[in-house]
């Protein structure tokens, strides 16, 4: 990942520690057959590593786990 975005490992390491990453937990890991997983990925990975100004951002789902979470999340505040 470093090497493809040309930055230091240590700089990987340090964004993933900023943001509570951890991968290396993972045990395992599906990736959508969505035809248009790519670029919707990208377009999400783009939004999040250059922001627009006094952006928004809303979370929509439908699966229960997820709204589950994001109600715990909000009644935290």
């Amino acid at each position: 990942m470093a090497e493809l975005h040309g930055i230091s490992k240590a700089s990987v390491q340090r964004i993933w520690h900023a943001n509570g990453l951890k991968p290396h937990l993972v045990k395992t890991f599906k990736l959508s057959n969505d035809p248009k997983f790519i670029s919707k990925l990208e377009d999400v990975v783009g939004l999040y590593m250059n922001p627009p100004e006094n952006a928004l951002v809303f979370v929509l789902t439908r699966k229960a786990r997820f709204r589950r979470l994001i109600a715990h999340n909000q009644a935290c505040r």
